[in-house]
């Protein structure tokens, strides 16, 4: 789903490194908050947790653990205690100090995710609907976290964002690569709004997510056109990612094999001419590029 950059070689070594310096010094709470931090990189979300609670319990006025700890929770989707954690930080900052504004920072998304689960919830229930096509598609990317897993949902909402606003197709917002995502796990069965669909609704998913990441693939090769080092070697890492990311395994690789005769090729097409595209990509640098090598 949400590209990021790999940051894996580094994590088993950090992870073992800050193990040893707590097996030295139990106390030590930034080796734990650093461990937690660690985990994290790793995937390992609920155990980096665990660790910056042991800080906290080393010393409960540390503030750089209530910050990692609300962060962390903030992923979790627990909103509230996130909010409670990053609270606790900045109450323990002395005047002052520069963590400061990064707390109050956090402090602000906790408030803004509270607010916005409470507009998903209503809308869940009928109760409510979102205004503008901006807030659609913010209700549709929490909807498609994995402790939310209403795909179904996020689809209808960014197919009515799109509609509403065809700047929130940017490549660069990752909002239609992430529709594509949610369609293409719907389509695989997995969500927890599944109630109501249908071999040929899920078929209709897949075509989905097929037209979104079509339309996505044609952006990037105007970004990897672009004059500029930056942008073209975020599009190479971006098309590496839809080669590795879970969420398309449903309609990559040996999956493809599983779906209906009708929609394989045209998977395949695209898949190739992901590879197509990256492949050059890495072979042509402009001359930026050049001058740095």
């Amino acid at each position: 789903m949400l590209f990021c950059s790999n940051c894996g070689s580094w994590v088993k070594g950090a992870i073992t490194h800050f193990r040893r310096a707590l097996e030295i010094n139990p106390k030590n709470k930034l080796a734990c908050v650093n461990l937690g931090l660690a985990l994290e990189a790793q995937g390992d979300l609920d155990a980096a947790i665990d660790s910056y609670r042991v800080a906290l319990k080393i010393d409960p006025g540390f503030s750089r653990a209530h910050r990692a700890l609300g962060l962390a929770l903030l992923k979790k989707g627990r909103f509230a205690d996130a909010r409670t954690a990053t609270a606790l930080g900045i109450k323990h900052l002395p005047p002052g100090d520069p963590l400061q504004d990064d707390l109050k920072r956090d402090l602000r998304l906790c408030e803004e995710m509270m607010a916005r689960d409470k507009k998903l919830s209503a809308f869940l229930r009928r109760e409510a609907k979102p205004q503008y096509a901006a807030e659609k598609a913010a209700l549709a990317s929490l909807a498609q976290q994995p402790y939310k897993q209403l795909h179904v949902t996020a689809v209808r909402l960014y197919r009515e964002a799109f509609a509403a606003d065809s700047k929130l197709t940017d490549p660069r917002t990752e909002n239609r690569y992430n529709a594509a995502c949610s369609a293409a796990l719907a389509a695989s069965g997995i969500g927890k709004d599944l109630e109501k669909t249908d071999n040929a609704e899920r078929a209709a998913l897949r075509g989905l997510a097929l037209d979104w990441l079509r339309a996505e693939l044609a952006a990037w090769g105007k970004v990897l056109g672009e004059e500029d080092a930056k942008n073209r070697q975020l599009a190479r890492q971006v098309l590496a990612h839809w080669l590795e990311d879970a969420d398309l395994a449903g309609v990559r690789g040996q999956a493809l094999a599983k779906l209906p005769q009708t929609e394989q090729q045209p998977w395949r097409a695209l898949w190739a001419d992901v590879h197509k595209m990256l492949e050059k990509a890495r072979e042509k640098k402009i001359p930026e590029e050049k001058s740095r090598n």
